[in-house]
């Protein structure tokens, strides 16, 4: 069962810096939805032909542009005493689709612009940063989408379940009167997006492990260009989600601080202005169930541990691929290549000896057939 829905908005944290000179920051780990795209698809009925978007469906419009330059923005004048615009201290992980890549891209030509060390043209306040992405099946920390049968198995007992089937009923003129317009044939909803295993919060604490540790040293910011489901999936999982879908360029931030005393704390922020391209309003502080602001990172652990898969791929229940198989029977493919070269080597023998065996044979019957020849 879950736990009671703690969602505390708080308007102290204003556009500039706000940390006092006790407090150390060490890290920032962003998660952001991307900015305003066009309709993933369009539907049977749908008046707007595709040459309405000029990007092409589902991509990151010129509104969707303007966000995400004005969130990079903002981050660039909150963390104005903490960062530089040297490229060694920011990662950047996106989703696989092309609006988060953009959406990355533009905020990062805002929150990154070079000052004159690193700048390689002067009309340009600009310079390259590395996005990295997995394919959309085999990420499992931005794509709620990515493969897991457990996940559309649950879905399915979702849909079947008493509270499924009354939610369903109750929304039938709803789905009808969308079939009828849309021209879909519409019976529920689409997706159980919110079924997956949060696995963004097992990377978040690696990372601020890491950073403690000493592993990444250089590292200031690390930064997630994904969907309003994974933000969604995160604060559902902490017992921070109040239902609203969260909007385009919304973001969820992770401060990881170092006490006066040498405690680790977790700041978490979150960014949901309705029109972040105009104004982004003052961030709320998201507070856990029994913990405060600078919640420490001991309780944090603690807190988010049952929702840490221990293996991720077994409880998905994905297919083992042909080589895990062998390994899992302790059988190493060097192995596996000694046995087919034995085998082969066996049958080449086997060949030689028949080949060397019919020769025989055929000199003994020709002897036979001289013998006979001769005569008595």
């Amino acid at each position: 069962m879950k736990q009671h829905l703690l969602f505390i908005l708080l308007w102290g944290l204003l556009i500039g810096p706000a940390f006092s000179e006790e407090n150390k920051l060490l890290f920032v780990q962003i998660v952001f939805r991307h900015g305003d795209r066009a309709p993933i698809d369009l539907y049977p009925n749908d008046p707007n032909p595709p040459s309405v978007w000029p990007e092409g469906l589902a991509a990151l419009t010129t509104l969707g542009k303007k966000q995400q330059y004005a969130l990079g923005k903002y981050f660039r004048s909150r963390y104005s005493n903490f960062t530089t615009s040297s490229p060694l201290e920011v990662k950047v992980i996106s989703s696989e689709a092309d609006r988060c890549l953009k959406s990355a891209l533009t905020n990062l030509a805002s929150f990154y612009a070079p000052d004159s060390e690193w700048s390689f043209d002067k009309s340009l306040p600009w310079q390259p940063i590395s996005v990295h992405y997995l394919p959309k099946k085999q990420d499992k920390y931005l794509e709620t989408d990515s493969d897991c049968p457990r996940a559309v198995e649950e879905q399915q007992k979702v849909i079947q379940s008493h509270e499924g089937q009354r939610i369903l009923k109750e929304h039938e003129e709803m789905f009808r009167n969308l079939s009828v317009y849309s021209g879909y044939p519409i019976a529920n909803w689409t997706k159980a997006s919110y079924l997956h295993d949060v696995l963004s919060i097992e990377r978040i604490i690696a990372n601020m492990d890491a950073k403690i540790n000493g592993m990444i040293t250089n590292l200031k910011f690390q930064i997630y260009s994904a969907h309003d489901t994974t933000i969604a999936v995160v604060l559902d999982a902490l017992n921070l989600f109040n239902m609203i879908a969260p909007p385009y360029a919304s973001a969820l931030l992770f401060e990881l601080f170092e006490m006066p005393d040498g405690v680790k704390t977790v700041r978490m922020l979150y960014q949901n202005s309705s029109k972040p391209e105009e104004k982004i309003d003052p961030l709320q502080i998201l507070i856990l169930e029994g913990c405060s602001e600078f919640c420490p990172l001991d309780f944090f652990i603690n807190f988010t541990s049952p929702l840490i898969p221990e293996d991720w791929g077994r409880e998905c229940q994905l297919d083992k691929t042909f080589v895990e198989k062998i390994q899992e029977r302790k059988v190493t493919i060097g192995w596996f290549l000694i046995l087919i070269a034995v085998v082969m080597a066996v049958m080449s023998i086997f060949l030689l000896w028949r080949m060397y065996s019919r020769r025989q044979d055929k000199k003994g019957i020709s002897a036979v057939k001289y013998s006979s020849l001769d005569g008595p």
